[in-house]
């Protein structure tokens, strides 16, 4: 008679189990996890019902991983603050807001003479009643599109977190805060010397093929595309003069078009008070007298024309401003 094969875990399989065995906490969710897989309880018929289990299990897992990753992490940085010379230890709790739920932890605080070090906080990046990143970019995605009252109910429901409304509001104010200064620093300074009286400017454009090659084939000449993108150009010039500045773009949308505009008028006449005289498409004219004057507080007069956008056109096919009669302008106000 042969003889009958033993089973012997591999290694893998015993280093798991061990880790699994160090936090039994994590040991349940898993094992948790596995009887939904083989439906153990037999009340897992329909689809909906195992997928809000897993989700619940998932949710449950995650926050245990963070919370056992916080423990191994506390310990660690603690070993390396006590080898420190003439150091004296206490202890705080440690709470932060995760899209996994709260997580809490005993951190030990450390004081050298007078000075308080608190190794884990400072190198998780993390504070006390703060919210994660991931956490935050959902708050900021809820809090952009409805109320502050109604983000909070709809992260209860998606994520399982409570936050207060005014919680919400201090992340999304300080996230749209931080956007606008970018914003603000990407743009050109305004020029504080006198400038011209008035300018006249257009903001129009045509549709232009652009090839695109497939960065992933090794030929370059194969997996060419044609794409039709639109080509923006701003002609401005001071009102009776015949020189020409311009600028253009194909990238940005109504946000590019509007930077154009605010630079070539710059470059045109710098200067601090000019009052801007404007033609532009019915598509997008109300959109770039927002973009220009509540983004610069410029005084900008947009009318409708076409004589400029002619003018633009010819430009891109000859390589030159082609003149044309200014359409009629209404008074600035």
């Amino acid at each position: 008679m042969g003889r009958r094969a033993i089973h012997t875990p591999a290694r893998d399989d015993i280093k798991l189990l061990e880790l699994l065995n160090r936090h039994p906490t994590l040991k349940c969710r898993v094992e948790a996890l596995a009887d939904i897989v083989a439906d153990s309880h037999g009340d897992l018929a329909r689809a909906d019902d195992a997928e809000r289990r897993v989700i619940d299990e998932v949710r449950r897992l995650g926050g245990e991983v963070l919370r056992g990753w916080g423990e191994v992490r506390i310990a660690r940085t603690g070993e390396e603050a006590v080898a420190a010379p003439e150091t004296r230890r206490a202890g705080k709790k440690l709470r932060w807001q995760t899209t996994f739920g709260a997580i809490a932890a005993e951190e030990p605080l450390f004081r050298a003479g007078t000075r308080l070090q608190r190794p884990f906080a400072a190198s998780a990046a993390v504070s006390h009643r703060g919210c994660s990143q991931p956490l935050q970019r959902a708050v900021t995605d809820f809090g952009a599109d409805v109320s502050f009252a109604q983000a909070a109910e709809k992260l209860r429901e998606h994520y399982g977190v409570e936050l207060a409304p005014e919680t919400i509001r201090g992340i999304v104010v300080g996230h749209a805060q931080a956007m606008l200064e970018q914003q603000q620093a990407a743009l050109p300074q305004w020029p504080d010397v006198p400038g011209v009286a008035q300018l006249v400017a257009e903001v129009d454009g045509g549709m232009v093929p652009i090839v695109v090659t497939d960065t992933a084939q090794a030929d370059r000449r194969a997996g060419k595309s044609l794409e039709w993108r639109e080509a923006k150009l701003v002609p401005v010039h001071e009102l009776g003069s015949t020189q020409l500045h311009d600028g253009g773009t194909l990238l940005g949308g109504v946000e590019g078009a509007g930077r154009e505009l605010f630079t070539a008028p710059v470059g045109q006449a710098p200067g601090a008070r000019r009052r801007c005289m404007g033609s532009a498409t019915a598509r997008r004219g109300s959109a770039l007298k927002s973009t220009c004057v509540s983004g610069h507080k410029r005084n900008f007069s947009i009318t409708q024309g076409t004589a400029l956008a002619a003018a633009a056109r010819s430009r891109m096919m000859s390589g030159k401003w082609a003149m044309a009669p200014c359409p009629p302008m209404r008074s600035p106000r």
